[in-house]
């Protein structure tokens, strides 16, 4: 009985208003997928710069070593690092996970492949990610992300194609997060170089 509520089938509409099944365990391999994915392009993309720290993490001054100032080129990375990783839906609506599980981000009402703007917001509810797990247990249809985006995950049917996708959209969603991020350490820090 209780292996029966762990595969509760979920119900979802797909583009051409067919019902498709979402499992319990379809949403967790997706979660798994995305996030081991996700986790190793950020450490591709980390790893030059972890390089370099661990060559000059410290700098000696006098008898004691201090940590070494990060540079603005650094901040300014990181930031872009993180807006890679909150818009990884933004082509087509699928993350490299979201490809190879065959899963892609849809407008609630529509159906339509979402923009990715909606695709970060979706994803921006991540950076309080246990209140999004909390989500994903009690709703696998919608997690926080696609109530506020007003999005849904539905199962991709057919081959994978590229829907028609505007780079300016993409670019402006990219660049979005780091002038935000930019402004707020300057506010709080007074500089980018800490």
């Amino acid at each position: 009985m209780a292996e029966k509520k762990l595969n509760v089938i979920y119900w979802k509409l797909n583009l051409n208003n067919n019902l498709l099944m979402i499992t319990s365990k379809e949403r967790l391999k997706l979660i798994i997928v995305d996030g081991i994915t996700m986790t190793i392009v950020l450490m591709v993309l980390f790893l030059p710069f972890d390089i370099y720290d661990t060559i000059t993490e410290t700098t000696k001054i006098g008898d004691v070593y201090a940590p070494k100032d990060r540079s603005i080129a650094y901040s300014i990375y990181n930031f872009f690092v993180l807006s890679i990783f909150l818009n990884k839906d933004a082509l087509s609506g699928m993350s490299i996970g979201k490809r190879i599980s065959g899963f892609k981000i849809v407008d609630f009402n529509s159906g339509k492949i979402v923009s990715p703007l909606k695709c970060l917001i979706r994803n921006s509810t991540i950076l309080v990610w246990p209140i999004e797990l909390v989500f994903v247990f009690i709703n696998r249809n919608r997690r926080l992300g696609d109530f506020i985006a007003g999005t849904k995950l539905v199962k991709q049917e057919g081959s994978l194609t590229m829907e028609e996708v505007n780079y300016w959209k993409i670019l402006i969603s990219l660049c979005l997060p780091i002038l935000i991020l930019i402004v707020i350490k300057l506010l709080v820090y007074g500089d980018l170089a800490r």
